[in-house]
């Protein structure tokens, strides 16, 4: 196989515009890193404050995002990779802009629901990619690294996301950090200016997310695709033909080869994790969030 092998054949000789885009997906991946540790924690609880119904209903805000991701998944072969991500990192920052600039519930919800969706692409068009521009000798270790990376940076936004809020507070409402601290570690009693305060210096850490948005989109500008990358070649195509006539959902071998025992339990085990993180997991950084920033 050459190193410009299609979208369904396997990379033996690294081809330099993959290893190219790939590296450049590591940095775009950590950058929303970054990202991804303010909507996840700093974001929710800024939203728990203007828009408390839709912190209420994040779960359906969150499954109507699962529906459009999985829509535009379906449709990445008609953009490639390199449009899916300059364009999620558009949005991504528009999106977050929208949260800073207006306290309007259905504005407010439409942008969750935009920004929930662009930004989990990057999450779902690597795994695509990979599979088709790394080695395969090299694969499992660059998905390994690559979460990595992304876990990393998203671990320190995180951590310092509340930090850098109450840091913000202190210096708006010209106070000690240990004050600020005191003042915002219980937000239902924040009343007038102190609450307002508070509501800008969470403002403040959603723009350290807008700016990161915007650096994605320059380095994902630099990613080269061509459509073979990303689309079957007439070639494939007619092998994949060939092979659907002899695939028929009648023969017991298909539903046998579907239905084994590794297979069933892996459902089994996805859907339990998924229901029961999606049960705590929204919520968990709002009841942290006394704690976060906090010394």
């Amino acid at each position: 196989m050459s190193s410009s092998a299609g979208v369904s054949g396997p990379v033996s000789v690294w081809n330099p515009r993959y290893k190219r885009n790939v590296y450049l997906y590591f940095i775009i991946y950590a950058l929303l890193g970054v990202v991804t540790g303010v909507t996840n924690n700093t974001m929710e609880n800024y939203l728990d404050l203007i828009a408390p119904n839709l912190i209420t209903g994040m779960m359906i805000y969150s499954a109507i995002s699962s529906i459009f991701m999985a829509w535009l998944l379906a449709e990445i072969h008609r953009f490639g990779y390199k449009q899916m991500l300059v364009w999620s990192s558009v949005i991504s920052a528009a999106s977050l802009l929208v949260f800073i600039f207006t306290r309007v519930f259905w504005i407010v919800a439409i942008a969750y629901v935009v920004n929930s969706t662009f930004v989990a692409m990057f999450d779902v068009v690597y795994p695509l990619m990979f599979a088709v521009e790394t080695p395969r000798a090299k694969r499992t270790k660059f998905f390994q690294y690559i979460m990595i990376d992304n876990l990393f940076f998203q671990a320190i936004m995180t951590f310092f996301g509340g930090k850098i809020a109450v840091k913000v507070y202190s210096g708006l409402m010209h106070i000690s950090y240990a004050a600020a601290g005191a003042l915002s570690s219980n937000e239902e009693s924040l009343r007038g200016l102190q609450l307002e305060k508070w509501l800008e210096s969470y403002q403040a850490v959603i723009w350290i997310a807008v700016v990161f948005a915007a650096a994605a989109f320059f380095f994902a500008l630099l990613m080269k695709d061509e459509k073979q990358d990303y689309q079957e070649t007439d070639e494939e195509r007619a092998a994949r033909h060939e092979q659907k006539e002899k695939f028929s959902w009648k023969k017991k071998e298909t539903w046998k080869r579907l239905f084994t025992r590794d297979v069933i339990m892996w459902f089994i085990y996805v859907n339990i994790n998924g229901f029961g993180a999606s049960l705590c997991l929204p919520y968990f950084p709002i009841f942290l969030s006394h704690f976060l920033h906090i010394e």
